[in-house]
């Protein structure tokens, strides 16, 4: 009798054990799963592709008739300007030899020495905010340089009116310590010479400059009188972190996101050697993330166009050009990096916290660090448009000038028109302001002129 029940107990262990292992093989879990390929379509920001010209912009055309100096009043008619040049022909690139005496005489019988001092030729130049590798050069304009090795850079192209030839003498030079070769070329055109003088005789539409020296041996060219410029009210969109977690990580399956106690920290992903911050900034929204590669921590200086070709390699990749960003920034020491600006409406865009710039340092042709915000504005339409009028150029320098006991005017590096983000107070947390402007680059950091302003009032309040 025994030995039936336990037979009978055996029988119903055996067919419970079976049943519960068919109940798992078919049971269907209610939520879905993430499938792998999540890690593809999700590794890309909803920006676009950029090629370096479209990065490598200029900052300012200045078009100089004689005595007079202008520039374009809208920065789209400068850009339109500006693609059109890109796109003329150079019938040869050269460097004059380095003999101090041979290029003395070349620069008299091209008349490039009274074509630099912009007062008795008609000329039109070209402002880059940073030096440029001349190597660049093939990758920027319609000229083939390959087969030439360059080490110096430029900031400044000029291009001069030859009245005798009707030939457009182009220069690529540079006004910083040190860069002492020009680089000459020659555009044979007639439609572009005729584009230049229509420009160079363009009246309406123009604001009129004046040359200031500020630092010794460089001119900065500032409205004759107060500029109008509008203030824009703008929403921004936000980016998931994830999408850069997938982009930048060799293998996003195995990044873990982890708790950490650091001060504005939002979130911490890491693989275990990488990792990837998120910090809040303007409101409950923005953020901006940066990512840390210690694996590539060997610094050396790089070559800059390397540096320049891979970092826009790389934003494009993930589609990071997700607003108007132009290279604002070339740093060689301590380490090698890029840094490009955010600019809206063609003016650079400006925050005390960086938040409007992408950072890259690159070491052993790897990245080493990206910092770079995860929102973008939109720009398809403002909320609200302000005008706002700006101080002439007699006023900055007169300010600055009343500042001497703190600043000297050798240490002006720039002066630029721009925006200054702030967030908005507002029900919706995604609004912020863009408002205008003067920067001022002082010893190599960008402030606002509404500092000095400050800084003057204080003074006379000692």
């Amino acid at each position: 009798m025994i030995e039936q029940i336990k037979s009978v107990v055996l029988f119903l262990l055996v067919a419970s054990s079976l049943l519960l292992t068919y109940a798992l093989w078919t049971y269907q879990p209610d939520f879905e799963p993430i499938e792998q390929t999540e890690y593809i379509t999700q590794s890309k920001l909803d920006g676009e592709e950029k090629s370096v010209r479209e990065v490598v912009f200029p900052n300012q055309i200045i078009i100089h008739d004689y005595q007079t100096h202008k520039r374009l009043e809208s920065k789209q008619d400068e850009k339109d300007f500006y693609e059109e040049f890109l796109n003329w022909d150079f019938s040869s690139l050269t460097i004059p030899t380095s003999n101090h005496y041979v290029l003395e005489q070349y620069m008299q019988q091209t008349e490039l020495e009274q074509w630099e001092s912009k007062n008795q030729y008609q000329s039109i130049e070209i402002q880059y905010p940073v030096s440029i590798p001349m190597d660049m050069i093939n990758y920027m304009y319609s000229v083939n340089t390959e087969n030439q090795n360059y080490s110096q850079s430029f900031n400044k192209v000029f291009l001069h009116l030859q009245d005798s030839t009707k030939e457009i003498k182009v220069a690529f030079v540079s006004d910083e310590e040190g860069e002492s070769d020009v680089l000459v070329g020659e555009i044979q055109s007639s439609s572009a010479y005729q584009r230049l003088e229509e420009l160079i005789n363009q009246q309406d539409d123009m604001v009129y400059l004046k040359g200031f020296e500020f630092k010794e041996g460089q001119t900065i060219y500032l409205p004759t009188e107060e500029i109008a410029m509008n203030g824009y009210t703008l929403l921004t969109e936000s980016f998931d972190a994830a999408t850069m977690v997938n982009a930048l990580f060799r293998d996003p399956s195995v990044v873990r996101q982890t708790l950490t106690n650091a001060p504005n920290v939002r979130t911490h992903y890491t693989d275990g050697s990488r990792a990837l911050k998120t910090y809040q900034i303007l409101n409950n929204e923005a953020e901006q993330m940066e990512f840390i590669n210690p694996l590539s921590n060997d610094l050396e200086q790089s070559n800059p166009t390397e540096m320049i070709r891979r970092s826009v390699n790389l934003t494009n990749v993930h589609l990071g050009w997700t607003n108007d960003y132009q290279l604002d920034e070339i740093q060689k020491q301590p380490s090698s990096a890029v840094l490009y600006r955010m600019y809206y409406d063609g003016y650079p865009v400006y925050h005390d916290k960086g938040v409007t710039t992408m950072e890259q340092v690159w070491g052993n042709n790897e990245l080493n660090k990206l910092k770079r915000p995860l929102f973008k504005l939109i720009e398809d339409e403002a909320i609200s448009v302000k005008e706002n009028v700006l101080p002439s150029g007699d006023s900055i320098y007169q300010t600055i000038e009343s500042l001497s006991e703190r600043i000297t005017l050798n240490s002006i590096e720039q002066v630029k028109l721009g925006y200054t983000l702030k967030a908005k107070t507002s029900p919706s947390s995604q609004v912020i302001t863009l408002e205008p402007e003067w920067y001022i680059k002082l010893e190599g950091s960008w402030q606002p002129m509404s500092q000095f302003n400050d800084m003057l009032m204080n003074q006379g309040v000692e």
